[in-house]
């Protein structure tokens, strides 16, 4: 099995899972931020149906929050790499992406200052521009990264 590098950009999230505005109360609804950093290890270290196993585990104990279907779109789009011949998973990481986006947009209805929210938004873009550049879409990739942009720009000026 491959041993894949940490990306700077995934390794952002990581690090703001640690970060101090994010360490306020956590609703029962949230992901405990040990549990995102136990499966992004796993999907670091190329084992991604186990990541996604524990991930399908946390989606239904944490069905609002929008970091679980960014990670599990995550996992998904870093296995499909490995098989670029195929396209049979494309569908289902835009899906979760989508997924992601949409948690984040209830919550940020009802406070826009949702560091955790705000960052899921741009991670959830940027596993959007990661799938359209790995398959040479170049026009998406762009879009998508420039609403990742926006997006962590957002983020940082509610001070996340």
């Amino acid at each position: 099995m491959r041993v894949l590098r940490r990306p700077a950009r995934v390794l952002a999230l990581a690090a703001l899972l640690d970060a101090p505005a994010l360490a306020g109360e956590v609703s029962s609804t949230r992901l405990p931020d040990v549990a995102a950093r136990a499966a992004l290890d796993l999907v670091y270290d190329g084992a991604f149906h186990d990541a996604e196993t524990r991930l399908a585990a946390l989606a239904l104990e944490h069905p609002d929050d929008p970091v679980v279907p960014y990670l599990q779109a995550l996992a998904l789009e870093w296995r499909l790499e490995q098989t670029p011949g195929s396209r049979a998973h494309d569908a289902e990481v835009l899906a979760l992406a989508d997924r992601s986006l949409a948690l984040a947009g209830v919550l940020l209805a009802r406070d826009p200052t949702d560091g955790r929210a705000l960052l899921a938004r741009g991670a959830a873009h940027g596993v959007r521009s990661r799938l359209h550049l790995f398959r040479w879409e170049k026009g998406p990739a762009s879009r998508e990264a420039v609403r990742m942009r926006d997006a962590l720009a957002a983020a940082r000026a509610a001070g996340v």
